[in-house]
């Protein structure tokens, strides 16, 4: 999931520095492999986590020390397998929150953003893919690989396409309250398990009335 994520960002052109973690190589892709996060020069934006789940923690260790500003993690094993997996999650928000790192997931498959060609996702994607207005927030990750294959298909362009997983911090409403301030984002789908926070989603909704931008939300999981 790492090296795919690795060849999206290089396929489309991203114009950031990438630095892969790997202990075991010197080379990945043609760029120079890293054996921790604290050998890496300077200030770091963004990680992505793609290591087992027992892993993860010792990880986002090592990036508070390096004061990293946010991290998609891609791993699964969390609050959606159980009690163990649940404690696990919410360990990894204690730390992130202690730290002020912004936490996309875990049990996700990441973040497009399509008009600055980040494209920090572990799926395949077209590569005449074009940006256009619609915002995409999706809970399971399949599911918004289904609908980047619709939109492509029917030549709609997307500004930005999030899976968000557990939403074990950041959460739909936290996304759509960003994709409302982007003047590139027309119109916002959503597929959606469940709302942590109804009362945080109701206001997001009316200021997206007062905005004219249009939510259109597909609700699963209401009955057996």
């Amino acid at each position: 999931m790492g090296g795919s994520t690795v060849k999206n960002l290089q396929k489309f052109g991203y114009e950031g520095q990438i630095f892969p973690v790997n202990p075991k190589y010197h080379e990945i892709l043609g760029l120079k492999s890293y054996k921790s996060l604290a050998d890496i020069p300077g200030e770091l934006d963004l990680l992505v986590v793609a290591v087992p789940a027992d892993n993860v923690l010792p990880v986002i260790h090592e990036a508070a020390e390096k004061r990293v500003k946010a991290a998609i993690i891609y791993t699964s094993g969390f609050a959606e397998i159980g009690e163990k997996g649940h404690q696990l999650q919410t360990e990894l928000v204690r730390i992130c929150e202690d730290n002020q790192i912004r936490l996309c997931g875990p049990n996700n498959m990441g973040v497009l953003s399509f008009r600055e060609n980040v494209m920090v996702y572990t799926a395949h994607i077209p590569e005449d893919v074009k940006a256009g207005g619609l915002g995409f927030v999706g809970q399971s990750g399949s599911i918004t690989m289904c609908a980047l294959a619709a939109a492509y298909v029917r030549g709609i362009g997307c500004s930005y396409l999030i899976t968000s997983g557990n939403e074990a911090m950041l959460e739909t409403s936290d996304y759509i309250r960003f994709m409302l301030d982007d003047e590139n984002t027309k119109v916002i789908g959503c597929f959606v398990e469940g709302f942590k926070n109804p009362d945080k989603f109701k206001e997001i909704a009316d200021l997206a009335l007062e905005k004219g931008k249009p939510i259109v939300i597909l609700k699963v999981g209401r009955s057996a």
